[in-house]
């Protein structure tokens, strides 16, 4: 009796679960996460640096003997220093880069603001040469969550004492759906990575700099 008590029990939590589920989905909302921003960033900056770090995913990467030594240096990136939120112009395209974009869509201009932060960090990484630039790339990361802080595409750098600082594009999609990138950032423009390096090096894409303190 009582075992049959406690499976009925189960049952209706069970049902509850999927009703209140499907309720969700109907309304066009899901369950919110209840980490930060800065928080899910630090996730993808930690299997970034799994990567970098593994010997044996160092090996499956292939590639010359300094592309290994470049991921093997990237460091070990635990508490940071200090983050950053970078946020870019939704007109980033027409000015930096001189782009007409009068006769695009406006699904195809959200597409390249979406895309505009990883060329600029893919354009100082190839300024530091092919090794380290193909080093970034094979340490690119990406997770996916629900939040409802995420409406345009904006980017956390994170610095790190005596490691290569990375840098999580968080991209808004649909129903409260965010994609999450990071790749690390490869520059000699951080010295100490203070808020004045990191405002002068975004500098020539007129990008908005605060630090964050979450």
């Amino acid at each position: 009796m009582k075992k049959r008590l406690v499976m009925t029990i189960a049952f209706l939590v069970l049902c509850m679960v999927v009703l209140l589920g499907a309720c969700n989905r109907e309304n066009g909302t899901l369950p919110s996460s209840p980490k930060t921003l800065l928080e899910h960033g630090q996730d993808v900056v930690a299997l970034m640096d799994e990567m970098a770090g593994s010997e044996s995913y160092r090996q499956a990467m292939g590639g010359s003997d300094e592309l290994k030594q470049v991921m093997q240096s990237i460091g070990n990136h635990g508490q940071p220093l200090a983050v950053y939120k970078i946020t870019l112009p939704d007109n980033l395209a027409t000015s930096s880069f001189g782009v007409d974009t009068s006769d695009w869509s406006d699904a195809l201009k959200q597409n390249m603001r979406s895309r505009t932060a990883s060329m600029i960090i893919n354009q100082l990484n190839g300024s530091m040469g092919v090794a380290k630039l193909t080093a970034a790339s094979a340490c690119t990361a990406q997770k996916t969550f629900v939040s409802k802080d995420v409406t345009a595409p904006v980017t956390y750098l994170y610095v790190y004492g005596g490691a290569t600082p990375a840098a999580v594009t968080f991209m808004p999609g649909e129903d409260g759906a965010v994609m999450a990138s990071g790749v690390f950032v490869f520059t000699d423009s951080l010295p100490t990575g203070s808020l004045k390096e990191v405002k002068e090096m975004f500098a020539p894409y007129s990008a908005t700099v605060e630090q964050v303190t979450e």
